[in-house]
């Protein structure tokens, strides 16, 4: 049994009493003491020396017969204690150690209105870098060449054609006579379908239709991602405020806890056992707020980022 039990149970009990706490109480650890069961070897007496064994640890003190009276009463509820202050002490480590503050995804955001817009182009800049609009780029350029294919079939319907033999290349050879002569030489023709006519400058204008549809389709995704980089940076910007407005929340209920954790340690009055939990259920109410404040940053930063193309750090350095 730690030592400071011992002394905490006896001071709280002799204010209880009236008794002040001026007595002189001594304590020392000592090798020599056999394990037993606590109290058993009290032995009343005024302001007399006794020994107390409990595990290993002897303690010397002057106890008067109202002390040793006390030791007797609380004796079943040592347990009890220990188990509360080392639930106190297990508790304020993990909650000092979930008082580190995580300063990965607080990045320092322009504050001024100059660079808050010089920020917002930058990102809309990047937004409108997307795939898909480079997509109906590429789209656009296609709708050319189906044009000019388009315009490309009116000469299908002239044609051209020869006849080429020994005498046509030979032509200062001896005419003997026994030569065929092919009639005509050269052939030319226009085949005229009239419903090329048509079709074909149907053709042409539906490519530069598909074309101007391409534009639209292009200037309106580019508006509606300029909106959604921003409505997702304002999100990110809303978040990061306010985890930064609670953090100082869940510093007053880290500090009422531990204030209370201390005072009961102490053993003051007003530091009872209920008004402990109640102390950490409200940091654990916060620190919970906090975890989720967290996850709400995180995810807007990721869906923000996922629409520049890159990372707000590298964006914030390169501003």
């Amino acid at each position: 049994m730690p030592l400071f039990v011992y002394d905490a149970l006896l001071r709280r009990q002799e204010l209880f009493q009236g008794q002040g706490t001026d007595r002189q109480i001594a304590a020392h650890r000592c090798g020599r003491c056999a394990v037993c069961r606590c109290g058993r070897a009290i032995r009343p007496g005024n302001h007399r020396a006794v020994r107390i064994r409990h595990h290993g640890i002897c303690l010397c003190r002057h106890f008067n017969k109202n002390q040793i009276f006390i030791i007797h009463k609380y004796e079943s509820n040592m347990k009890k204690v220990c188990f509360v202050l080392l639930l106190s002490v297990c508790v304020g480590s993990l909650a000092h150690a979930q008082q580190k503050k995580d300063t990965s995804i607080l990045l320092a955001l322009p504050a001024d209105a100059p660079n808050v817009a010089r920020l917002k182009v930058r990102l809309v800049e990047l937004a409108l870098a997307n795939p898909a609009l480079q997509e109906l780029d590429l789209r656009q350029e296609l709708t050319k060449y189906e044009a000019n294919r388009a315009k490309a079939a009116l000469l299908d319907m002239v044609t051209a054609a020869g006849n080429l033999n020994e005498f046509t290349i030979n032509r200062n050879g001896t005419n003997t006579g026994n030569n065929n002569l092919l009639y005509p030489r050269y052939n030319f023709g226009i085949l005229v379908p009239l419903g090329r006519f048509v079709s074909v400058p149907a053709e042409v204008k539906i490519a530069k239709t598909n074309k101007k549809i391409f534009a639209k389709q292009k200037e309106r995704e580019g508006l509606e991602i300029k909106a959604a980089v921003l409505r997702a940076y304002e999100e990110y910007s809303a978040n990061k405020q306010m985890l930064e407005l609670h953090l100082p929340l869940l510093e007053d209920a880290y500090t009422n806890y531990k204030t209370t954790e201390a005072k009961f340690s102490k053993g003051e009055t007003e530091a009872t056992v209920e008004a402990l939990n109640a102390s950490y259920r409200i940091y654990n109410t916060e620190m919970v707020r906090k975890i989720t404040l967290e996850r709400d940053l995180r995810e807007s930063k990721l869906t923000l980022e996922g629409i520049i193309g890159t990372t707000m750090e590298d964006v914030l350095m390169k501003l």
